[in-house]
């Protein structure tokens, strides 16, 4: 996103573009070849297009204003209303948004009614509202069918006293025990984006309020510096904090972080690449690590066989995610053990299995992607891919026993998650695998002013011009904030925004840490982790937090969901009666606007008409 400094003599200000994802190609889909014509197939591929049309799952996303609210300030926002099979407008247009307090009390409801899948709202802060961590919330009636697609997002109401510097402060890794160096990076601006170059900084380390050490560098000319700190052994609490201090202008600004220390109770799990550890086959396993309190950490061991031989060594890559690479025998077992805050401790790994079925993902790239699947015999197998209910790729293929390669065009697939299935020839899933497709499909905004700075409540007037990635114009549907870019930077808020939202955090099994991560570019001038691969990330996700809203089993024996509630569609209607209380039948009716023009319809046999294309809104 590009943009202009929009006031440098008053508060320097950021603004931001969410908008409505059916603005772009990226989601027009054409099948890279023909889909497969035969019968089980293109059975499967009607079914599941029944099974996702009926289901007809919504998603909503919230875009307030900002993040970090005072007492008696206005909460402005903007909801969407997505179709979750092309993020077209949904087919609710009533939504319900409520705000709820720290203590889980609704204190303010809104019903909104949305046009072309947005709505638009706000709630009024009471002055005297006690401070927190609220939320907002945005769902339809249809939704309450499901309780997977609600909308969350978190505000806090705070008066903070501001910084007058930007500030960044991340860690190299998720998890650290004793003995072992924490790195982190931090990064410095002033309020006019200028870096803080040269600038020498004292960072201080405390375990449980009680300081242990106080140490010094200083910034380079972009304003960063890479701060190191080696733990004692043992560790005198699991509490720790990190507190960065900088003189400027006569005055000390500080940011803090708590040590993401790594401690005994680890929640490590191994995922064989396509469901199913292959006895004596050459295995790509994901894994994943969770501390005590759910959150990601980072971790590193080793494989070892029955015997205790070290067979394969691992370490985590980003958020407590990696994968490793095990040559699995059928007639031994294995463990991994990684060293805690308390020790050495081992976790079983899945038993290998003969005679099964795999699906690995080799390479990707924009245009394709090289599978390799696994079968124990010489069979015909089948292969199908489908993102949001359609088939986005199908064929029948010859297997051999063992492992077959195959390159798939995913270059015309709509960007997001594809889940690719693999049946064997008694047309039963085997194995499975989800890809992020074409993750580059994303819109390029950019913004320009008329002026370089403003004068406070001078009017702005900017020129937004949005293209796809091949920098064709795009037309869609918008909402603008802007905010005061260090109150941003103090909320420092890492929700996700409607990308991650709608892409990602929707489509998996629990929470995603800092799920922006996986959209924002790696040109950026800011990033602190300059080394860790989005692409390669991504990928990591996907291997480990797998999640499917439906089975294969219900989709081809036409399992269709149980609804309790419609979806309220915004109609207007009546009936049309005589001056005896009788229905009129074939009577005309005449909705007028000065605005939109003149909309008619007729009575049924009983008197009932309704106009389903007024704009109410």
């Amino acid at each position: 996103m590009n943009y202009k400094n929009l006031g440098k003599s008053a508060l320097p200000l950021l603004a931001f573009f969410l908008l409505a994802l059916n603005a772009s190609r990226a989601f027009d889909f054409e099948p890279p070849e023909p889909l497969s014509d035969h019968p089980f197939l293109q059975d499967l591929k009607t079914k599941l297009e029944v099974f996702a049309r009926d289901l007809a799952a919504e998603k909503t996303y919230i875009h307030s204003d900002k993040s970090l609210y005072r007492a008696g300030e206005t909460v402005w926002f903007s909801v969407y209303i997505r179709d979750a099979r092309d993020l077209s407008p949904a087919q609710s247009r009533l939504v319900y948004v409520e705000l709820i307090d720290p203590k889980g009390s609704v204190v303010e409801s809104s019903i909104l009614l949305a046009e072309y899948g947005q709505a638009a709202g706000d709630f009024q802060l009471a002055a005297k509202q006690k401070g927190g961590i609220y939320k907002l919330r945005a769902y339809t009636k249809w939704q309450q069918n499901s309780d997977s697609l609600h909308y969350e997002r978190e505000i806090t109401l705070h008066a903070p006293v501001l910084p007058r510097l930007l500030m960044q402060l991340e860690f190299e890794r998720k998890g650290y025990t004793a003995g072992e160096e924490v790195v982190a990076f931090v990064n410095f601006q002033k309020l006019d984006k200028q870096p803080l170059a040269q600038q020498e900084i004292e960072y201080v380390i405390s375990f449980a309020d009680t300081e242990t050490a106080r140490l010094k560098t200083k910034t380079d000319a972009q304003g960063r510096a890479r701060i190191a700190y080696i733990l004692p052994q043992p560790l005198p609490h699991s509490n720790a904090l990190l507190n960065v201090l900088v003189p400027y202008e006569r005055q000390t600004e500080s940011i803090a972080r708590s040590l993401p220390l790594l401690t005994s109770g680890v929640d490590l799990q191994f995922f064989p690449e396509g469901g199913t550890l292959l006895a004596d086959l050459e295995n790509c396993i994901g894994f994943k690590a969770l501390n005590e309190q759910g959150e990601p950490t980072d971790v590193e061991g080793s494989i070892l066989d029955s015997k205790g031989k070290t067979v394969a060594t691992f370490r985590s890559y980003h958020q407590g995610m990696g994968r490793l690479s095990l040559y699995a025998r059928a007639d031994e077992t294995y463990t991994a053990e990684i060293r805690s805050g308390e020790g050495k401790k081992t976790y079983p790994l899945p038993k290998p299995e003969l005679n099964a079925y795999g699906l690995q993902v080799q390479q990707q790239n924009a245009e394709n992607i090289v599978l390799e699947f696994s079968s124990p015999r010489a069979e015909e197998v089948y292969l199908i891919a489908q993102n949001g209910g359609r088939v986005v790729y199908s064929q029948a293929l010859q297997a051999k026993a063992g492992k077959n390669a195959l390159s798939i065009p995913t270059g015309t697939f709509p960007i997001g998650i594809a889940q690719i299935s693999l049946f064997d020839s008694q047309k039963m899933p085997r194995a499975e695998r989800l890809i992020f497709a074409n993750a580059h499909k994303q819109l390029k905004i950019s913004v320009k002013t008329e002026y370089e700075q403003y004068l406070p409540r001078e009017q702005v007037k900017m020129r937004i011009e949005v293209k796809d990635e091949q920098d064709r114009p795009v037309e869609g549907v918008f909402s603008l904030s802007v905010a005061d870019d260090n109150l941003l930077t103090f909320a420092d808020d890492k929700q996700g925004h409607i990308l991650s939202s709608l892409l990602l955090q929707s489509e998996l099994r629990g929470s995603i840490e800092e799920p922006n991560f996986y959209f924002d570019s790696e040109s950026d001038p800011n990033r602190l982790l300059p080394e860790i691969q989005r692409a390669r990330a991504l990928d990591n996700l996907m291997l480990t937090q797998g999640w499917r809203g439906f089975s294969w089993e219900q989709v081809r024996k036409n399992q269709l969901p149980t609804r309790e509630f419609e979806a309220e569609k915004g109609i207007v209607g009546g009936t049309v009666l005589d001056g005896k209380n009788q229905p009129v039948p074939n009577a005309e009716i005449i909705a007028k606007s000065e605005k939109y023009g003149v909309y008619r319809t007729r009575s049924n046999a009983v008197g009932a008409f309704s106009f389903d294309n007024l704009p109410l809104y």
